[in-house]
């Protein structure tokens, strides 16, 4: 026996749920960086939306396509700005909401003018689709910023998930829906939902394993620094500057804030202040006049 399309987003909602409280159990228990707070919205986003999903044919319309529209499209949307954020790069805010505030009015239209629900399942998986393909393309062009490995995992889950939503979204421009209820018994929406729940958990898992990647890079940045300083360090006898790996010659100061992130405040010790001062009275003393 078939399951029903209603049955699948209900196994779709509890399952991001889970993925959901996982992300948050994270981001406030464990080291995370900047834009993993965004993949925290994106998964709860993702869930709202799902919710209201679930709810079509028992609430209005316009607040169950329109809710679910935003929120899937916002999900998407964040994993985008958040991967922009975790490189280091400031996200293109702007023009992810105006792109989704456009698509948003033109499902509208699609809703009340000319009601078809073949067009809204095309906007929704070109958009989604494409969304995803700039994620992936993200992951091999800026994430090498910051990680030495690639994470082929989240890279390869964004691009299926792009290609799949791009597919999607040519089969309904060519394969019509026997009816304009969504939830109404229908093959490829079905597909489609089952696609959607492996495509988050592997999402979501390739995000936590991408944070875990930096944390784990970072800890052995800081080891390497750390042996630095219990080996031999060549110093000046002299000026006391220390001799990098490259053969630069940086003050000692500069060498331990590189290596070992310590921050220097200067001053004089009482002895050195004595000598300055008595320097300081015999040129006085010795002034002319």
């Amino acid at each position: 026996m078939p399951i029903d399309v209603r049955t699948l987003c209900l196994a779709c909602t509890l399952s991001v749920f889970s993925l959901a409280a996982s992300m948050t159990y994270v981001w406030r228990q464990r080291r995370t960086y900047p834009g993993f707070g965004a993949w925290v919205g994106s998964a709860w986003c993702s869930v709202a939306g799902l919710i209201l999903l679930l709810l079509r044919g028992t609430t209005s319309d316009a607040l169950s396509v329109h809710g679910t529209n935003a929120l899937l499209y916002a999900a998407a949307g964040l994993v985008v700005a958040g991967l922009y954020t975790f490189s280091g790069l400031r996200a293109p805010l702007r023009g992810l909401l105006a792109l989704g505030l456009g698509v948003l009015a033109l499902n509208a239209g699609f809703l009340h003018l000319h009601p078809s629900l073949q067009a809204r399942v095309a906007i929704h998986s070109f958009l989604t689709g494409g969304l995803c393909l700039w994620a992936a393309g993200l992951t091999w062009t800026r994430l090498p910023r910051v990680l030495v490995r690639p994470n082929g995992l989240l890279s390869y889950t964004l691009l299926a998930l792009g290609l799949l939503y791009s597919a999607r979204g040519l089969a309904s421009l060519f394969i019509p829906p026997a009816s304009q209820h969504f939830m109404a018994p229908n093959p490829l929406q079905q597909v489609a939902l089952l696609a959607y729940l492996l495509g988050q958990a592997a999402l979501f898992t390739g995000l936590l394993v991408l944070n875990g990647q930096r944390v784990e890079e970072d800890l052995e940045h800081s080891l390497e620094d750390y042996q630095k300083l219990r080996g031999l360090i060549p110093i000046c006898a002299s000026c006391k500057k220390i001799r990098d790996d490259q053969g630069v010659w940086d003050p000692l100061e500069t060498y331990l804030h590189q290596h070992a992130g310590v921050a220097f405040t200067h001053g004089l010790c009482p002895d050195c202040a004595t000598v300055f001062r008595e320097e300081g009275l015999r040129r006085g003393s010795a002034a002319p006049g």
